[in-house]
């Protein structure tokens, strides 16, 4: 059995100054002797690391302190920190034998991988400080390096690879019952990483998710893996603040532009808007209304100056049937297709009537009835947003004022007997305002 020792008697900080030897028979060969300067001792004073170059094969060799010749170590290993090699040894310590603890190292088979553990035992069990190594037929090597307790992770530790001497933490924190469960730092493959509260291998409690460029992603409290509410932050910058269902965004919650302005306020469900909300765009206009699965069913659109645009229903996020409220005194009630009028629809000028009738891509088209401002009015046909075809003019007060052919807002012929009034013929052309 290997002695042990007591840490207390050592100044660390002096020790970085010091040598230590090992002595080594490296696969069985002749024994040899490296001299080295130490470095550092780990955190829990359990594993400390040197620059004593030992061959391949040393796994085990003891170490000495060179100021008095005590036994300091077990040599376990090689890595590479801060691009340089560098050797590390384990500790057996004092502290452990008043818990009746031994150090012994034992390998073994499992799924196909070769394990080796190196560290504490307690009645036959890993229990103190220990490294455990997965080979598997790779170059990778897997590796908890931390406390245990009856036989499993329980305490301090860190899991990380280690490939060609070169390392990559995946976790570092609390462990209960070889499962994580306190505070830790978990790095994910793609770069991002979680720093927070952890319960039964799962992210539980007050966290912080970060993206690769070290910007939060999510801030808030974790349920069983996924977010439960916080503030979730988009890689545009915008941002949404709520409570979320199974990770996605559901119930009352806020988006915000990446300055910090409001965005929408309202209900979400699986990461869409769903019920009532209020829509801001980036151009001030306002919706206020009803959402279905992320898109607008009914509401209403205001400008910033808070005048009312449209109100209706929306058919994939696009007008579908309402009113809406132009310039001027200009309005149409009816319907729309990719916000244009389109089907029956009827126009306004100061809330009076200007046509009546069918659109298609925004313009006059079929059978209509325009009405000119100084009140007499058409009857007829129009194509392309003029009056093209059969129809026929009338006076304010009903007389038939012309009945014939047009062709783009004008009369097709002079026919003098269908221009008639009081006896009187009237040579003068009609142009029509050409709605769009």
């Amino acid at each position: 059995m290997l002695p042990n020792l007591d840490l207390n008697d050592y100044d660390f900080e002096k020790l970085k100054s010091k040598n230590i030897f090992i002595l080594q028979h490296p696969l069985g060969q002749d024994l040899k002797l490296s001299i080295g300067e130490f470095k550092e001792i780990n955190r829990y004073k359990y594993v400390f690391f040197h620059l004593a170059s030992t061959n391949e094969g040393s796994s085990g060799s003891p170490a000495f302190l060179s100021e008095n010749g005590k036994l300091f170590g077990i040599h376990t290993g090689t890595i590479e920190k801060k691009n340089e090699n560098v050797f590390y040894c384990l500790i057996p310590v004092f502290r452990a034998l008043k818990l009746d603890l031994k150090f012994r190292e034992e390998m073994f088979e499992k799924d196909n991988s070769t394990v080796i553990y190196s560290g504490e035992f307690k009645n036959n069990s890993k229990e103190g400080y220990g490294i455990i190594r997965i080979y598997d037929n790779s170059d990778k090597v897997m590796i908890y390096e931390g406390e245990w307790k009856n036989n499993k992770k329980h305490g301090k530790g860190v899991i990380y690879t280690q490939n060609h001497n070169i390392e990559r933490i995946i976790y570092k924190g609390d462990f209960k019952n070889d499962k994580k469960e306190g505070e830790g730092l978990y790095l994910f493959q793609n770069g991002e990483y979680y720093i927070g509260e952890w319960s039964n291998d799962l992210k539980e409690g007050k966290g912080k998710l970060f993206y690769k460029n070290r910007t939060i992603k999510f801030e808030g409290i974790f349920h069983e893996d996924k977010y439960k509410k916080g503030k979730l932050i988009y890689k545009d910058g915008e941002y949404y603040e709520g409570p979320f269902k199974d990770g996605l965004c559901s119930g009352k919650g806020k988006i915000y532009y990446p300055n910090g302005s409001l965005k929408h306020d309202g209900y979400f469900d699986n990461d869409d808007c769903e019920g009532e909300g209020t829509h801001i765009y980036e151009c001030g206009d306002i919706f206020r209304g009803i959402y279905e699965k992320g898109e607008r069913k009914n509401g209403e659109v205001f400008s910033k100056e808070n005048k009312r645009i449209y109100n209706g229903s929306f058919l994939n996020e696009k007008y579908d049937y309402g009113l809406l409220i132009g310039k001027d005194g200009e309005s149409y009630f009816g319907h729309f297709k990719d916000n244009k009028k389109d089907g029956e629809g009827v126009e306004y000028k100061n809330e009076k009537i200007k046509y009546d009738g069918k659109f298609v891509d925004g313009k006059y088209e079929g059978e209509g009835k325009y009405i000119y401002e100084n009140g007499d009015y058409y009857i007829g046909i129009f194509k392309n947003g003029m009056k093209n075809g059969f129809g026929k003019e009338f006076y304010e007060n009903g007389e038939l004022k012309y009945e014939g052919n047009f062709v783009n807002d004008k009369y097709e012929d002079n026919e003098e007997k269908n221009r008639k009034k009081n006896g009187l013929f009237f040579k003068e052309q009609w142009n029509i305002f050409n709605w769009k």
